[in-house]
């Protein structure tokens, strides 16, 4: 007991701290006494499963310890802060005096047999804090007194120093710095991560969840392989152990191993004995060589010890030299120590080895291996170590009898190891006393009389291993010798190599157990027994090098089901198998077929060897086996031609493998009537010897290399399914098929056929499924298609079919909801077909496809109208008539198809309206009808108010429509609103719209009338403020983001001013002027004062151009004082000028200023502003009465006066975009011209420009430039008007996310030779051959563009960074891009490329450091070896390239680059090499992920691949069936953080130390596998000693998907351990069992899914605390009772969408993705919607009683299934709160009573069933349930209404007050309009005087009259 409670107080003693100071030495008796009192009953409180678990524990505490009252040497311990006292038996009351305890902050006092009432002194308690919340003291008695779960304290400064911010000793992160400096080489980055403050994210450093200071350091050398000697050079630390970590005063556990940290001295380091708190220390592996420092002795607290050398043994040639030790006594010092390892140490010295371990009796594992020793045959009087439980004296030199021994005597041992050890004689009677002895190894131990041994009581001996031993004997003998036990275990047996004779005894059953059996080499005789094949476990049987004979029959192989290796060579033996049938699929096979298998199986009727690994060719005598009626080889790599087949064979599956050369010219087998060869690479023509095959049903050739015509001498009488897919086939539609009169699938996409579709396609009245996509299928749809009624899947899309839809398209009825099952039924022997649908393409596996119903005509030619037959095809799911030239508008009668899921009208000419009718397709999920002539208001109601949110653009390109969800407001006042508002409400509405404009205007005047002095007054000091602001760029601005609000003239530009940076000499040299709303063409005269600019960024605005306009200047921003611009200037203000500035006129003509008569126009001479922008801004000019004409110069000087007018009239006949482009020219100096329609001229300016002018332009007043504008004026230089050149010295010009075009860009780069970087990302560029002459270009971005070609870039040499990304590149990669030798990134993801990779593309870029070309459809095979020499590759992305074979393993290669992120997902990887995961990622030790998902890859995983990466690995959707479990675990944690590998053949139960392996796992998807055993728990218990133990386990997981799995059992408690997780998925499995109180007590759980399971009892209450719950399926399983009423604590009553703490938030959860059944069907939701989606479904469960009324305070709850259980009572009236409520299903219960007539007002209710019920009373008609149909109220016989044709008598009228969808608050309404409409009408009035001077001088003048004549004067 002394020792229990030691160990219980050092096992507190940083977590439980009870400060008794202050206690006196005369209380320390007593407090020895009361200590016990102090623990808690239950040192593991979390193990009680369940609460009544606790109470019995309680109960039995309660009768078996004695009362103690409340302990009162308490009182005296002032300075106490935790006291925890629970679970014990404490009686009576509390003291009075505990209130004087104040400093305590955590109380815990459940579970005891306290009395009487709380003291009132408790609340004297200020800092009693709970759960690290401070409570009210007036309460905070009550919750710890409650049964409450363990508390931990807060985290005290740690001694050693000041702890951080970050949680880590400041002494101890300058100790581990210290140790860092002393390392000189870290090749594998593992102190990388060392930079940052809080060390204990540091990697390898682990600190205490309690005190926070550094109690781990794991550094060991993960990437040391015996295999790979060099990886442990190559990985390994240089350096020396520093003194430093002499400060890491709490370390307890130093694992350095396998490193190269010696240090110059190459001794172990002495001080590493002063480290008093170390439990483990691991030097193994450190090339030391001097002796063992006796120092090691002090560390009294050590368990573990491991000084071995063998990798420095296996290294020699690198480290010579080993430790040495000549004394070991320091050992026995060790009194704790469990685990020695000293392998291959020098203790040749040491003479007493024996008795210094036998006096370490806490001795576990003794390894001595290597060491030396001479003796193990010393005599002890005493054996003291009865711990021991492995031993191994490998390798040493015992030159005595092994009876002598001294370990004999060990009776615990389990694992004893002589191998090599020469000990020679008989072994002792003591062997059969070691009934512990799981593994004996007497390897190569020559001299040893194993035949004396008696090992028949050994029942746990699990391996023995005496091979290489020359044994001699019988082996009958040796057998029997063998434990005989009931329950033997003996698994692996070793005897190959010896001189065994005599023939195998026919009785086994010592052997039953074994897994593995070697008996090779060996001189065995006679026949082997059958009773051989009833060893059922056999995984290896090696029989070779013996004197075998006899017949090996079937019944040798009977039971070995699970057998992989069989090696029966060197003996004479014949093999004769009497089999039929044969079924090995699955099994992992990855052999090639033997010469002997066709004769050996030659009776075979049935042979199934598919889902293996098989490579090589088939048998080529396969002919011979007659017998053969099925052969199922699919889903192999078999490779070769297919050989001439069995006469007989009737199936054959050779799909999905690798087979090639043509098809067999004779197949052979007259018979087949199902082949199938898809998925393979089948060359050449289809031959003639396919005719020959009369009975064939189902052919399947899809996805192969075919070229050619399909012959047309094929005939079949009975074939039902082709299937020609995939290939290169060409002709016309094959003729042969109008015979073919029961064909239900034809499948001819994706080839080369052509012509027209043949009328008699009619004929082929059983079709089901035709597809013919992708093809050169030219003419019209015949009409006798509509003849095939049973058609339910029709794809033609991507020909080239023309004309009209033919009518009569109701006669499809297999296309409507009416028509009968499949004539497949359930199973369709289909493997898989894609399905365009939903702007996706998607497969669907066997019989789901004829559930797809499907019209696909998208991407043809055809024309007309949608015919309105179409909408009685009700059973379609999905209509794509897309990219067509249908024209019309769209048929109403589309909303009668009720399944319509899929609706895409998007690239037609179609017209008219929306039909409202769609608002009826309640299943609808997908609408696209972009890019037509539609108009009028977009309908709403129904799915169609969800579907804009997921596809943005399905409106787009129809300029017409308006109304939501689209930013425009119909002009029509909403004639298509959904509700009709009577004429009584128009009235109020229109009342209010006068009243309070009326009122508005009236308020001005009034004011005006009064206070129109002080009025003014204002209005002028804004209008000079206003004139204040810059002039020159600023005005451009039209954006919303206020980013230069700064600019104004109080401030200094190059402090203040937002987006402008000056250089030393106050010059700016970077202006940033993005997402400033710049629109249209811009002047780059606005840039010219800026000569030193090197940065322009004008990136997101919605520029179109850059023209020079001449006579924009700066200066011209002045108001008046330059004299340049105010008249001073000759040339600029006199009568022979050449013009004003057009965007003068242009402002001028947009403010309608001047008089507007025939003679002149007064034009108000404005300031800056170029374009449209000016033109907004021209209001902003004097109002001083300063006029400028516009005059013409004529041949003999005359002037010639334009007016406004005209000017207006002179541009009326440009469109828009000549308008614009005309206002932006400008007047140059001596240049350009007016010349006026009617007189044609021909003239030379001062320059000699000629300017000539066309008197049939269409314009009065053509604009004439000096010979830099010719044909458009957009057409520009970066030269401005002066003639100085714009963008000196410009080295970086960032225009990306304009509307640029190529003729907007091409003269702006003329001069730009400056340019280093250069972005025009996201804007409507074509070409790049204005590109090419920017020869100092480093960086590139044309992403995101239109571009059909990249030659301008061939040219760019010094090109390092090349965006080309999100383009339309079409056909090979061009080959110049080998020629930039300085590129280092590359991306050209997302276009249109086609062919292979050339080798010499990529590997002559050696600087490569980033490669995108990912989703493109890129070919052939890609060598990856081809980058080897790339060493600064880091990036490399080539996914969605489906036809793209990438080969890392057919060439030995050795890449000198380290990768940093790889993704091949959804390319072929590694075909050729067995769909091996790449091998080469073992070299790759920065690579932070990989993406190879959709890969084909097969095999294992293997287990360096969790180790090597360290952020995510996506292996999801292949055929990996293993993971390597072989090199897990140990000390080894990964750093993985997503690990998906869903979709996968898995077949393996995962193991109970996953949490401690992948500790930093956040995302984790095993979903859809065949994973089966216990779900892992997320923490393991431990059990380890000291304080506070480390908690082991997945505990920063988030998302766990274990859905469609074979898991069993319950779930496990440590599953609550892991606190971060959001996402509980294990539905579809197996689970059984009561969910317990607290396990779904996560603080974050937002998903929870364990439906489909076998779960019963009552739903667990800890649903209700979880308050960031988004998704509950509890469905399909067994709980009982009654739901829970506490539902209401939920967030669902007001969610925060947008909180912090979003469950849904994160990087890792961009991945995440939940299926929930809503709305009858299972909807997938990922990203915005999953946030925003809320669901409860309970449904097929056993529930009862009545629905609790505060679930209806579920107010954002979107999806509530209650089906199939037996509720009963009536639907709570607060459902009428659930508003945003989607999906409500109470089906199949036994509610009664009326339904609530509010729920009519739920608006988003687009789903509601209560069928068979006992509901009664009148079914609501309104609103939404004006959608339901009679169906959601079946089964209700007392229910009435209009829905379900039923008339309702007088009672079951509804009295409710349901409110009407068309009533209108009209008093609230009324009031808006009023107010709304006053300040319209006063703002409208202030607005209308703000602008002219005129005007308020004219009103002015009004007022005064007015007051004049009603007799007021007004007196200033």
């Amino acid at each position: 007991m002394a020792a229990a409670r030691g160990g219980l107080r050092r096992r507190r003693e940083d977590c439980v701290q009870m400060k008794l100071a202050d206690a006196i030495a005369a209380m320390e008796l007593q407090l020895q006494q009361q200590i016990q009192l102090l623990a808690s009953a239950d040192d593991n409180r979390s193990s009680k499963a369940t609460a009544s678990g606790q109470q019995a524990a309680a109960a039995a505490a309660s009768s078996s310890a004695p009362k103690v009252q409340f302990p009162s040497f308490l009182q005296r311990s002032k300075s106490l802060y935790m006291l925890d006292l629970a679970s014990n038996n404490f009686y009576r009351g509390l003291p009075m005096w505990i209130g004087e305890l104040s400093k305590l902050q955590i109380l815990r006092l459940s579970h005891n047999n306290f009395s009487a009432s709380i003291p009132t002194t408790i609340t004297n308690l200020g800092f009693l804090v709970y759960s690290q919340t401070v409570l009210d003291p007036a309460t905070a008695a009550a919750v710890v007194l409650a049964s409450a779960p363990p508390l931990l304290p807060r985290r005290p400064a740690a001694a050693g120093g000041n702890v951080t911010a970050a949680g880590c000793s400041t002494l101890e992160r300058d100790a581990l710095l210290a140790f860092k400096k002393g390392i000189t080489a870290d090749p594998a980055g593992v102190l990388a991560s060392w930079n940052h403050d809080d060390c204990c994210r540091w990697r390898g450093v682990r600190c205490s969840d309690c005190t926070g200071h550094v109690v781990g350091l794991n550094l060991r050398n993960k990437h040391a392989n015996q295999q790979e000697l060099i990886d442990y050079e190559e990985f390994a630390l240089v350096g020396e152990i520093s003194h430093s970590l002499l400060n890491l005063h709490h370390l307890e556990h130093l694992d350095l191993s396998l490193n190269a940290i010696q240090g110059p001295s190459a001794r172990v380091p002495k001080f590493l004995g002063s480290l008093k708190n170390l439990r483990y220390l691991n030097l193994s592996g450190i090339p030391f060589n001097d002796t063992v420092p006796p120092q090691l002795g002090n560390l009294t607290n050590l368990h573990y010890l491991d000084l071995s050398s063998e990798w420095i043994d296996t290294l020699a040639r690198w480290f010579p030299t080993q430790m040495t030790s000549v004394d070991l006594s320091w050992l026995t010092r060790l009194r704790s120590l469990k685990y020695l390892n000293m392998h291959s140490t020098n203790l040749s010295m040491v003479q007493d080895w024996t008795h210094v371990v036998n006096n370490i009796p806490s001795l576990k594992v003794i390894r001595l291996a290597n060491c030396e020793l001479t003796y193990a045959n010393q005599h002890l009087s005493h054996i003291n170590l009865t711990n021991l439980e492995e031993l191994d004296l490998s390798q040493n030199h015992f030159d005595h009898s092994i009876a002598s021994c001294w370990f004999w005597n060990a009776k615990g041992l389990e694992y004893l190891n002589l191998r090599f050890t020469e000990l020679y004689g008989r072994f002792p009677n003591a062997l059969g006393h070691l009934k512990s002895l799981q593994v004996l190894d007497f390897k190569r131990i020559i001299n040893i009389d194993i035949m004396t041994a008696n090992m028949t009581n050994l029942c746990k001996l699990r391996i023995l291993n005496i091979e290489s031993s020359q044994v001699h004997g019988n082996i009958a003998e040796f057998i029997e010798r063998l434990p005989q036990c009931s329950s033997t275990r003996l698994n692996e047996l070793y005897l190959s190599n010896n001189n065994l004779t005599g023939i195998l005894p026919n009785h086994l059953y010592p052997l039953t157990s074994l897994v593995i059996l070697d008996m090779s080499l060996n001189e065995l005789s006679g026949h082997v027994p059958s009773e051989m094949g009833m060893l059922s476990n056999l995984t290896y049987l090696d029989l070779s090098g013996n004197n075998l004979d006899g017949v090996i029959t079937d019944e040798h192989f009977a039971s070995l089901k699970s057998l992989k290796t069989l090696d029966l060579s060197g003996n004479s033996l014949t093999i004769l198998v009497n089999i039929t049938n044969l079924d090995m699929s699955f099994a992992g096979i990855t052999d090639m077929f033997p010469d002997w298998f066709s004769t050996t199986f030659a009776n075979l009727n049935r042979l199934d060897v598919s889902n293996n690994g098989i490579n090589g060719s088939l048998p080529a005598n396969m002919k011979g086996m007659a017998s053969l009626s099925r052969l199922y080889l699919n889903s192999n790599n078999i490779t070769g031609q297919i050989p001439v087949l069995p006469e007989g064979l009737n199936i054959m599956d050779l799909s999905r493998n690798s087979l090639s050369g043509p098809l067999p010219s004779n197949f052979g087998a007259f018979y087949l009537s199902d082949l199938r060869l898809f998925s393979n690479r089948i060359t050449g023509q289809i031959p003639q010897s396919i005719c020959e095959l009369q009975n064939i049903d189902i052919l399947d050739l899809a996805d192969n290399l075919l070229v050619g015509e399909f012959p047309r001498c094929f005939q079949s009488d009975y074939i039902s399914m082709l299937f020609l897919s995939n290939n290169m086939l060409s002709g016309k539609f094959p003729p042969c098929l109008q015979s073919m009169k029961v064909l239900y699938i034809l499948d001819l996409s994706s080839n080369n056929f052509y012509g027209s579709l043949p009328k008699w396609i009619g004929e082929l009245s059983k079709l089901e499924i035709l597809r013919a996509s992708h093809n050169n299928f030219s003419g019209s749809i015949p009409t006798t298609i509509t003849n095939i009624t049973g058609l339910v899947h029709l794809d033609f899309s991507r020909n080239s079919i023309s004309g009209v839809l033919p009518f009569h398209l109701s006669n499809l009825t297999g296309m409507t909801s009416r028509s009968s099952p499949t004539t497949f039924g359930h199973y369709v022997p289909i493997l898989n077909m894609s399905v365009d649908t939903k702007a996706h393409e998607l497969y669907y596996q066997e019989s789901v496809i004829f559930e797809v119903v499907t019209i696909d005509l998208s991407s043809n030619f055809l024309t007309g109208e949608i015919p309105k037959e179409i909408g009685f095809l009700d059973g379609v799911k999905n209509l794509n008539l897309s990219w067509n030239q249908f024209n019309g508008r769209i048929p109403s009668s589309i909303g009668l198809m009720r399944s319509l899921e899929s609706l895409d009208l998007s690239k037609n000419n179609l017209s008219g309206e929306i039909p409202s009718s769609l608002s009826n397709l309640t299943y609808l999920s997908y609408l696209d009808v972009s890019y037509n002539h539609l108009t009028g208001r977009i309908p709403s109601g129904g799915q169609l108010d969800t579907l804009y949110s997921q596809n943005p653009s399905m409106y787009n390109g129809n300029s017409g429509l308006c109304g939501l969800p689209l930013h425009k407001d119909c002009s029509d006042g909403g004639n298509a609103s959904v509700g009709k508002r009577s004429e009584r409400d128009k009235e109020f509405l229109y009342f209010g719209l006068g009243s309070g404009f009326v009122v508005g205007l009236w308020v001005v005047f009034c004011t005006i009338l009064f206070k129109r002095i002080a009025y003014f007054r204002l209005f002028d000091k804004l209008y000079d403020e206003r004139r204040a602001l810059l002039r020159s760029i600023k005005p451009l601005f039209t954006g919303e983001f206020g980013r230069h609000d700064s600019w104004n003239e109080a401030t200094d530009c190059c402090t203040y001013w937002s987006g402008v940076v000056c250089g030393g000499d106050r010059r700016v040299v970077s202006l940033f002027l993005d997402q400033a709303g710049i629109a249209g063409a811009v002047d780059v005269g606005v840039f010219a004062p800026f000569t030193e600019l090197q940065e322009l960024d004008l990136s997101w605005n919605k520029i179109t151009a850059f023209v020079a306009a001449a006579c924009s200047r700066a200066a011209e921003a002045n108001d008046g004082s330059d004299p340049e611009v105010a008249g001073s200037d000759p040339e600029v203000a006199g009568s022979d000028h050449p013009g004003p500035d057009l965007s003068v006129m242009a402002a001028t003509t947009a403010r309608g200023g001047g008089r507007d008569d025939d003679d002149a126009a007064t034009m108000t001479a404005r300031g800056g502003g170029f374009g449209p922008e000016a033109a907004g801004s021209a209001g902003s000019g004097r109002d001083d009465g300063t006029e400028q004409r516009l005059r013409r110069r004529g041949p003999a000087a005359a002037t010639t006066t334009m007016t406004a007018a005209t000017w207006l009239r002179g541009t009326g006949g440009l469109n828009p975009e000549q308008a614009a482009a005309w206002r932006y020219a400008a007047w140059c100096r001596g240049g350009p011209g007016l010349a006026r329609r009617g007189r044609r001229q021909r003239r030379s300016d001062n320059h000699g420009s000629v300017i000539a002018v066309d008197a049939r332009s269409p314009s009065g007043w053509i604009w004439l430039g000096d010979g830099q504008i010719r044909g458009s004026a957009a057409a520009t230089t970066t030269v401005t008007s002066s003639g100085q050149r714009a963008f000196p010295k410009l080295s970086k010009l960032s225009l990306s996310h304009n509307s640029m075009t190529d003729e907007g860009v091409a003269a702006l780069f003329v001069n730009l030779t400056t340019l280093s970087e250069l972005y025009l990302g996201g804007n409507q560029l074509f070409t790049s051959s204005w590109i090419s002459n920017l020869t100092s270009l480093r960086a590139v971005d044309l992403s995101r563009n239109s571009l059909r070609e990249f030659n301008g870039i061939c040219n760019l040499h010094q090109l390092e960074y090349l965006q080309l990304g999100v383009n339309m590149l079409h056909g090979a990669i061009n080959s110049c891009l080998g020629n930039l030798h300085q590129l280092k990134y590359l991306n050209m993801e997302r276009n249109f490329l086609t062919g292979e990779i050339t080798p010499n593309l990529l590997s002559n870029l050696t600087k490569l450091e980033t490669i995108h070309l990912g989703l493109n459809n890129l070919t052939g095979t890609f060598m990856l070896s081809w980058l080897a020499n790339s060493s600064n590759l880091a990036e490399i992305v080539l996914s969605h390239n489906y036809d793209l074979r990438i080969e890392t393993e057919i060439v030995t290669w050795t890449p000198l680059f380290q990768l940093a992120y790889l993704n091949f997902s959804n390319c072929i990887v590694n075909r050729r090499s067995d769909g091996v995961v790449p091998t080469f990622l073992s070299t790759q030790l920065s690579i932070s992920g990989i993406d190879l998902s959709g890969c084909s890859l097969q095999g294992k995983i293997p287990s360096w691949l969790f180790y090597n990466i360290s952020d995510f690995i996506l292996l999801n959707d292949n055929d990996m069936d293993l993971i390597d479990m072989d090199g897990l675990g140990g000390n080894m944690t990964s750093p993985v953080q997503v690990l998906d590998l869903s979709d996968n053949k898995i077949s393996m139960s995962i193991p109970t130390n996953f949490g401690s392996i992948f500790q930093y796992l956040e995302y984790c998807d095993m979903s859809s596998n065949r994973v089966y055993g216990g779900i892992p728990p997320l923490a393991e218990a431990t059990s380890l000693e000291g304080p506070c133990p480390p908690s082991i386990g997945v505990h920063r997981l988030e998302h766990l998907s274990l859905e469609n799995n074979r898991f069993s059992g319950q779930l496990s408690p440590l599953l609550s351990k892991s606190s971060n997780l959001k996402t509980l998925n294990a539905r579809s499995n197996h689970l059984s069992g009561i969910i317990p109180d607290g396990l779904l007590s996560f603080q974050k759980l937002g998903v929870i899914l364990l439906g489909g399971n076998d779960l019963h009892g009552p739903i667990p209450l800890d649903l209700c605390f979880n308050n960031y719950l988004h998704f509950v399926d509890l469905s399909n399983n067994r709980f009982s009772g009654k739901i829970p009423d506490c539902f209401y604590n939920d967030f669902w009553t007001d969610l925060p969408m947008y909180f912090d703490d979003d469950p849904f938030s994160g990087i890792v959860t961009e991945r995440m993705s939940v299926d929930f059944t809503t709305k009858g069907e299972s909807l997938t939701y990922m990203g915005m919607p999953l946030v925003l989606m809320t669901g409860i479904d309970l449904s097929m469960n056993q529930l009862s009683g009545t629905i609790p009324p505060p679930v209806g305070f579920l107010r954002q709850l979107k999806s509530l299934n209650l089906s199939h259980n037996q509720l009963v009572g009536p639907i709570p009236e607060t459902f009428m709160y659930m508003e945003d409520m989607e999906s409500m299903d109470l089906s199949y219960n036994h509610l009664n009573g009326s339904l609530p007539m509010q729920l009519a007002n739920l608006s988003f209710l687009c789903s509601f069933n209560v069928a068979y019920n006992n509901l009664s009373g009148e079914i609501p008609f309104q609103s939404q349930f004006e959608t339901f149909d009679e169906s959601a109220f079946e089964g209700n016989d007392n229910l009435c209404g209009e829905i379900i044709n039923k008339t309702c008598s007088v009672l079951h009228q509804n009295q409710g007050g349901v409110l009407s969808d068309d009533a209108i608050d009209t008093a609230l309404v009324f009031w808006s309009f009023v107010f709304g409409c006053f300040a319209l009408g006063f703002w409208g009035t202030v607005a209308w005087l703000i602008w002219d001077k005129g005007r308020r001088k004219r009103l002015c003048s009004f007022m005064d009259a007015l007051m004049y004549k009603l007799g007021w004067e007004f007196v200033p």
